[in-house]
C-alpha cells in the first residue's frame, strides 16, 4: 500500500534548504574542469543556492570543496566515495556515491528536493521554481527528470534494466557478462539476500520493474530521502557494488518502493532536457524551448563539447553584464 506523502517531518535541528546540489566528479583532471563549469552554471541560474555536494570519486580526497568558488552563502561540501576501487565508476560505483551522499543530506540538511547533476550536465536558465510548484502540487512524486516521454514526446524505453533485475530478485542466477561476484550468484544471504528483499519490496509497493528516471540530471525531494533512512536504504552504500546497477536505477526502485512516485518533466518550458548521448535539440533551440537543465554536452554528434560549452558560457557572461 502506497503511504501518505508528507508522512516523515524533518527531524529538529537541521537547516531547512530550498533546496541542495550533488555533483559526482570522476577521477581525471578533465572531470574536475567539467565540475567547475557545472557549479559556475549552477551559480548564475540559481545565485541562492545553498548547498552543493562534490562526490570526489578520485580514489583519494582531493578536498574539491577547496578547488572552486561559490558565493558567500554557498556551502561546498566534499563526499569522498569510499568504494576503494570496486564496482564500476559510471554504475555501480556512482550508486555507492550517491548512496553515501544521500546519507550526509539526512544527517546534516534539511533540503525540499536535491538536484543531481552530472560533469555532462549544465543549467541553462532557473530551475527551482518550477521544480517546487510541481512538488507542491503533487506531493506524491518522489522524483523527477526523464521518466516515461522523450524531449520530442516519443515514448521511452526503459527495459534495459529489466533481464538483470529479474535475475537479482532470483534466489539464484548466472550471468553472461559477470558483475563482481562472479559468474554464478547467490542471493540467499548476504548483500544479495538484501537486493532481492528490497527488489520484492518495490514490486510490492507498486515499482514496476525496470522503469527509472535516466541519470545525467534528475531531482528528489526530501521526503524521499527521509523515507530512504526509514526504510533503511542508507545503511550500507556499498550495497551495490558487485551489480551493474547505476544510481539512477536503484534510487528510482527506492523511490517507489517508500510509496512515493516517479514523474517526467520533458516538455517544453519544463526544466530538463535530458537524454543519454547528446542533447536533444541545438543549444539555441534548448534556450527557445524553455529548458533549464540539459544532458549531454559531450556526446553529441553535431556538437563538440567545447563548442557547446562556450555558447552557453558566453550567454552566461552576457547576461552577467547586462
Amino acid at each position: 500500500m502506497a503511504m501518505s506523502a508528507p508522512e516523515n517531518a524533518p527531524r529538529p535541528g537541521l537547516p531547512a534548504l530550498k533546496f541542495g546540489i550533488i555533483i559526482p566528479v570522476g577521477p581525471s583532471a578533465n572531470d574536475v574542469e567539467r565540475a567547475g563549469d557545472v557549479l559556475a552554471s549552477v551559480l548564475a541560474y540559481e545565485p541562492e543556492t545553498p548547498l552543493v555536494l562534490f562526490i570526489d570519486d578520485g580514489g583519494k580526497d582531493r578536498r574539491l570543496d577547496e578547488k572552486f568558488r561559490a558565493t558567500a552563502t554557498c556551502r561546498l561540501v566534499n563526499i569522498f566515495n569510499t568504494r576503494n576501487g570496486h564496482g564500476i565508476g559510471e554504475t555501480s560505483g556512482l550508486s555507492a556515491g550517491m548512496l553515501l551522499a544521500i546519507a550526509w543530506l539526512h544527517a546534516n540538511a534539511d533540503c525540499g528536493f536535491v538536484m543531481k547533476l552530472d560533469t555532462d550536465a549544465l543549467i541553462i536558465a532557473p530551475f527551482a521554481e518550477k521544480i517546487l510548484r510541481t512538488l507542491a502540487a503533487r506531493p506524491d512524486v518522489g522524483m523527477v527528470g526523464l521518466y516515461n516521454r522523450m524531449c520530442d514526446g516519443s515514448v521511452r524505453d526503459q527495459t534495459s534494466f529489466r533481464k538483470m533485475l529479474g535475475k537479482l530478485a532470483s534466489p539464484f542466477a548466472v550471468w553472461r557478462n559477470p558483475p563482481g561476484w562472479g559468474y554464478l550468484t547467490v542471493h540467499l544471504w548476504g548483500r544479495g539476500a538484501t537486493i532481492r528483499r528490497q527488489i520484492t519490496e518495490a514490486i510490492r509497493a507498486g515499482y514496476r520493474p525496470a522503469e527509472f528516471i535516466l541519470g545525467g540530471a534528475y531531482a528528489f525531494t526530501g521526503e524521499a530521502v527521509r523515507r530512504f533512512a526509514k526504510h533503511g536504504f542508507l545503511d550500507d552504500p556499498h550495497l551495490w557494488l558487485g551489480t551493474h546497477f547505476s544510481e539512477d536505477v536503484v534510487l528510482s526502485m527506492y523511490v517507489c518502493a517508500t510509496g512515493l512516485r516517479l514523474h517526467g518533466m520533458t516538455a517544453d518550458g519544463e526544466p530538463f532536457a535530458v537524454q543519454h548521448y547528446g542533447l536533444p535539440d541545438t543549444p539555441e533551440r534548448l534556450v527557445e524551448r524553455g529548458y533549464s537543465v540539459i544532458h549531454s554536452v559531450k556526446s553529441d554528434a553535431r556538437f563538440s563539447e567545447a563548442a557547446i560549452r562556450e555558447f552557453y558560457r558566453k550567454r552566461r557572461e552576457a547576461q552577467a553584464a547586462k
